[in-house]
């Protein structure tokens, strides 16, 4: 499972498309934050502070994608169905139900 891949099942590429290339530029961005705080040589302290919040913003920024794309796919799959059920014509359901009665 990886963000956007729910999007890419239920045909929306678009959609799946950003959810994917955001999860993966926050990932890299959190991967560089975490290497720049690790290696940091301690001089300056404020900027390693600044590294960790980066660090841990682009973190979040990874799981709130994750999270959303996981919703978002599992809502659009049980409201698939119901594109179906509006566009059909009522009144022949009604008349086909009548017939198979009789």
């Amino acid at each position: 499972m990886f963000p956007g891949g729910g999007q890419f099942y239920n045909e929306q590429k678009i959609k799946g498309s950003i959810l994917l290339s955001g999860a993966v530029l926050s990932s890299l961005v959190h991967l560089d934050f975490a290497s720049k705080y690790k290696n940091h040589d301690g001089e300056n302290f404020s900027q390693k502070e600044q590294y960790l919040k980066q660090r841990n913003r682009y973190g979040w920024w990874v799981l709130i994608l994750y999270f959303y794309g996981l919703v978002d796919a599992l809502v659009e799959s049980h409201l698939n169905p119901f594109e179906k059920v509006m566009s059909e014509d009522i009144e022949k359901s009604k008349n086909d139900e009548k017939e198979t009665k009789k």
